[in-house]
């Protein structure tokens, strides 16, 4: 269902399909032209203005007023730590407002209620933030800017094995990534030969001992009749004097992630 408030075309999603809109958190909301929905709420952001609207359930009344309360800014991008400002991203009032919430990286102006926020989740190209339960909480005061740290600190995680006997080193390409302060990086990128991750082995002093080498995707068959492009486990005898591995994944219009494994021990993880 689909109305003009503001000067801007607005469509009301029924996200759960069950039959009825204006569920608050379940049900979705649309602004303009963005491909990016915020769960819907009593409260909507557009072209830097704020309204109050309900809807009724069948989806065919709107009404709305504009905001006539204290305010501030929310600015996710000057403090983002990434090469791209985000798409979208989402934050969500923290017990007021009955938990409205907004995508603060459209329009020029980013004015939300003043209350307490936390950011529940962001996108760029092919990355998809999940931060329900990371530590990105804020507060916007009356007319002032909120700024926020995020997209910084990003962490490899994945399942490896190591024989100090051999010197031969597998991982398992079963990533994780997560930001400094807890939340999740996942998305389209992970299983996409456009970006890459790669291996390289360093001395004790921190220099690359040998050739830095590129962790390859490949078309694993996975039935008679069908392949896909998967992830093969890295394997490598480690050259002499490397007492480390790093390990580096592209997360495009974030950063790099690494993860650091120690040679110098026996070590599953």
């Amino acid at each position: 269902m689909g109305c003009r408030i503001g000067g801007d075309k607005v469509i009301f999603a029924d996200d759960n399909n069950n039959g009825f809109f204006a569920e608050f958190n379940r049900d979705a909301v649309y602004v303009g032209r963005s491909i990016y929905g915020v769960p819907f709420g009593q409260y909507l952001l557009l072209d830097g203005e704020i309204f109050e609207i309900k809807v009724n359930e069948t989806g065919t009344s709107v009404r709305y007023r504009k905001y006539k309360g204290e305010w501030g800014y929310a600015d996710l991008t000057s403090e983002w730590g990434g090469t791209k400002p985000p798409e979208a991203a989402i934050i969500q009032a923290r017990r007021m407002l009955g938990g409205t919430c907004f995508n603060v990286c459209e329009g020029d102006e980013p004015r939300v209620p003043a209350a307490k926020y936390q950011i529940i989740g962001g996108y760029l190209e092919d990355v998809v933030i999940e931060s329900k339960r990371a530590r990105l909480f804020f507060e916007v005061e009356w007319k002032q800017t909120a700024k926020v740290e995020w997209g910084v600190g990003l962490k490899l995680t994945a399942p490896y094995q190591y024989d100090p006997e051999t010197g031969e080193l597998n991982i398992s390409p079963e990533f994780e990534i997560k930001g400094k302060h807890g939340e999740f990086y996942r998305g389209a990128f992970l299983n996409t030969r456009k970006y890459h991750a790669w291996v390289q082995f360093l001395d004790a002093e921190g220099a690359q001992v040998g050739t830095k080498t590129k962790w390859s995707m490949d078309d694993v068959e996975v039935d008679p009749f069908n392949t896909e492009v998967m992830w093969i486990p890295f394997q490598k005898v480690k050259p002499e004097g490397a007492v480390k591995a790093l390990v580096t994944m592209e997360v495009p219009g974030v950063g790099e992630a690494p993860m650091e494994i120690d040679l110098q021990q026996s070590s599953d993880s």
